[in-house]
Parts: C-alpha cells; sequence; structure tokens
C-alpha cells in the first residue's frame, strides 16, 4: 500500500522535454482513497532549495531519510503507474504538510 506524504524511488523515465528524469525521491501526493488503485499522484524531489511558490523545501531527516536538503517541485506532479515506484524512503513530516497542501491551492486555482 502506498499512502499519501511517504517518499518512494520512483522511475521517471522515459520523459518528454523539460519533465524530470531519471529514478529520484518522489511525494506521493494523492489521497489514500486514490493511491488504492493502479495510478499514483507524485512529485519530485529536486537536489537544492529554491524559494518558489510551488516548490517545498525539505532538510533531511530520519523520518524522511532524505539525502541532502531537497525540494520538492510540485509543479512537476504526475500520475504514474505504481509499477514506476522501486522503493520506500521514508514519510514527510508534518510540518511539511500545510505548505506542500498550500503550494497545490496556489496551482490549482
Amino acid at each position: 500500500m502506498v499512502s499519501q506524504f511517504e517518499i518512494w524511488w520512483v522511475n521517471l523515465d522515459p520523459t518528454v522535454g523539460v519533465e524530470t528524469q531519471k529514478t529520484r525521491p518522489c511525494l506521493v501526493v494523492s489521497s489514500d482513497t486514490l493511491n488504492k488503485g493502479q495510478m499514483v499522484f507524485i512529485a519530485p524531489f529536486l537536489k537544492g532549495t529554491q524559494p518558489r511558490f510551488y516548490a517545498v523545501n525539505v532538510e533531511p531527516s530520519k523520518v524522511n531519510n532524505l539525502d541532502v536538503e531537497r525540494r520538492v517541485d510540485l509543479r512537476q506532479m504526475r500520475s504514474v503507474d505504481k509499477m514506476r515506484f522501486k522503493q520506500k524512503l521514508g514519510r514527510l513530516e508534518e510540518k511539511y504538510h500545510a505548505s506542500v497542501n498550500k503550494a497545490l491551492d496556489i496551482l490549482f486555482k
């Protein structure tokens, strides 16, 4: 079972244009109800931080298991088949949830 706010290694290839590539840590954005199906909404983590309304900066911790400070790029959110999921990495701490939800609200207004 894949749950909202979990972080997984996801194979994003093949891609087109400026879509984020490679196997990367990704945040599960979709609700647990949607996650019961075969498709899941994810957003990739990219290295480094940026002060952008669509990116949430996350510090590494023993809960999320990120290797370095990263940003989850919600502008690159997409729906992927669970077959792309490789391994669970960790879970995004609750202190970041409101920022993720706020960025999603702005993106979809």
